[in-house]
């Protein structure tokens, strides 16, 4: 998948954007509002945070690169489907995407144990040896949004912005989602 999509992210600009930008590409503000977010999120200051600017790749992403959307050939070639969230937007999303999907998507996300510490830690690298199901695969996911990333801030906004997106969601850990941004907005400090 990485080199599939290589196309699209060997033209990576960076531009400088706040927090809420990166957020916006996944979840907007009407969402965000619709949702009451910022009201889920009692004892962290969200908008402070979202005003928080830095520098992040921007290219085209598939923008709902979760599993179920990448099929296997008879030949084991991925073939990507559902192109309807395709966005210029930062080029870490399509690997936080799959990095984080079978924590949050109703087809997958029964078949791994979502560990709050795991959320918590989710920046701290080694950590991942000790909470994740697949570390190489982690590992390997990881490494790739770094690939994409201007900076590590970079990733730590997509990661905000992904978890964001997900508590739109009726269906999914709201506990896990709502750790992950609480360790986006101490990692970011």
């Amino acid at each position: 998948m990485k080199q599939i999509l290589s196309n699209w992210t060997e033209l990576k600009a960076p531009q400088q954007l706040s927090v809420g930008d990166i957020r916006r590409f996944l979840c907007s503000d009407k969402k965000f509002n619709d949702c009451s977010l910022a009201e889920q999120l009692t004892g962290l200051n969200i908008h402070d945070f979202e005003s928080k600017v830095l520098r992040s790749n921007i290219s085209i992403q598939h923008a709902d690169l979760h599993g179920m959307n990448i099929l296997l050939s008879e030949s084991n070639s991925p073939i990507v489907i559902d192109y309807g969230d395709i966005k210029s937007c930062s080029s870490v999303i399509d690997p936080i995407t799959l990095e984080l999907s079978h924590y949050f998507h109703p087809k997958m996300c029964h078949k791994i144990e979502r560990n709050l510490e795991l959320a918590s830690q989710w920046f701290n690298d080694d950590a991942i040896f000790l909470f994740n199901s697949n570390p190489t695969t982690a590992l390997f996911l990881r490494k790739w949004s770094r690939d994409n990333s201007f900076l590590r801030s970079d990733y730590i906004a997509g990661v905000y912005a992904y978890a964001m997106r997900q508590l739109t969601y009726d269906d999914i850990d709201k506990d896990f989602a709502k750790a992950l941004i609480k360790a986006a907005i101490n990692e970011f400090n």
